[in-house]
């Protein structure tokens, strides 16, 4: 698999896990749990794809990106 392949498994798997744990110990409710859950699989994925994945010596702006990536999410989290 791709280096992109991967980091998008891991960020799933992030985003599964914390969902999961969120409400299996009864911490957090599955829709707020979902929400979470997806936020640190997206802030896994964006941080994979920026330092490894697509790692080059120029890179635009952190903030640019991160408003960029954060609209994307937010839009696929009100998707799902």
């Amino acid at each position: 698999l791709g280096r992109h392949q991967i980091g998008a498994l891991a960020a799933t798997g992030v985003d599964f896990a914390v969902m999961a744990a969120l409400v299996e110990t009864g911490l957090v409710r599955p829709v707020p749990a979902t929400a979470i859950g997806a936020a640190s699989g997206a802030i896994t994925n964006f941080t994979l794809a920026r330092r490894w994945v697509f790692a080059s010596a120029h890179q635009p702006a952190v903030r640019r990106q991160v408003w960029r990536y954060a609209l994307v999410a937010v839009a696929s989290l009100g998707w799902n």
